[in-house]
């Protein structure tokens, strides 16, 4: 099922982005999947609840990291994705 996002939320802090981005939720053997291949975010879980837990987790780490990490200590693919999400996050609400 494809669907589309405007904001992340983790641990008391909201992650509201420029655009809604396209991410997918998936039913396969058993699992719940869902992924965005725009910020190369990937969750997964046997119940749809606790994937989607997980996918707001899992941004919240990578937006986080990439974010406070210096840039000579990433890679180009890393500072391509760094520059991605601090484009497209307005707003951080705490």
């Amino acid at each position: 099922m494809k669907l589309k996002k405007e904001e992340f939320k983790w641990d008391n802090i909201v992650y509201k982005l420029r655009d809604p981005i396209n991410y997918t939720e998936t039913f396969n053997d058993g699992l719940w999947v869902i992924e965005c291949a725009e910020f190369e975010l990937h969750s997964f879980s046997f119940d749809r609840d606790g994937a989607r837990v997980f996918f707001e987790e899992e941004f919240s780490h990578l937006y986080e990291e990439l974010v406070n990490d210096d840039d000579k200590n990433l890679s180009t693919e890393a500072l391509n994705l760094k520059h991605l999400l601090l484009t497209n996050v307005s707003k951080i609400v705490q």
